[in-house]
């Protein structure tokens, strides 16, 4: 299904089938989304601000550059997908699964990952100023490759007003460089000193 470009300012598609769809470009501001079936499904440049995707799955899709400020991506299946320079300020990604995901440079200021599931993910040089990742946020497991490789957090930007599980605050705040305004860095060029690992257990 070839949709590139479409104007679906907030249309009803929850639950619809779009498993493989090209929606490059398209318009979806405001749309119902829920539940629905978006698996490999192209979005890159995708208008979806406001986007109701709750429950959604978005397994391997492409993402990147998408505008997703103030989507509601509750429990969405974000699994392998591609979310390079997406901006998600103030999104509500709450239960999300991010196992995996590409989120390099992506924008998660004020976004709440309450929960969200952040193993192996990738958030090189992702700006999480003011993002809150309590709860039973998984951040990363102990080990080096495969399948308990920790979430990679090299140049993520950060906050006073970020919201860390209690376990990862100080250990973020320990590996990070201070750039003024109560904003911080985490150092490192990808190796094993940048990457994160906390306990495979969800840390409270």
């Amino acid at each position: 299904m070839d949709l590139t470009g479409a104007d679906l300012t907030g249309v009803y598609l929850s639950g619809a089938n779009l498993r493989g769809a090209y929606l490059t470009g398209a318009n979806l501001r405001g749309a119902y989304l829920t539940g629905a079936n978006l698996r490999g499904t192209n979005l890159r440049d995708t208008y979806l601000a406001s986007a109701d995707l709750r429950d959604a799955d978005l397994r391997n899709a492409d993402l990147r550059d998408a505008d997703l400020r103030d989507a509601n991506l509750t429990r969405a299946d974000l699994s392998g997908a591609n979310l390079r320079d997406a901006d998600l300020t103030a999104a509500d990604l709450s239960g999300a699964d991010l196992t995996a995901a590409d989120l390099t440079r992506a924008n998660l200021r004020a976004a709440y990952l309450n929960g969200a599931n952040l193993t192996r993910a990738d958030l090189s040089g992702t700006d999480l100023s003011g993002a809150n990742l309590t709860g039973e946020s998984r951040i990363g497991q102990v080990g080096g490759m495969g399948p308990g490789r920790p979430t990679l957090l090299v140049n993520v930007t950060w906050s006073d007003e970020t919201q860390w599980p209690d376990d990862v605050g100080s250990d973020m705040r320990r590996r990070s460089e201070p750039l003024g305004d109560g904003r911080y860095r985490v150092l490192g060029s990808g190796n094993s000193d940048a990457e994160l690992g906390v306990s495979p257990v969800p840390v409270r």
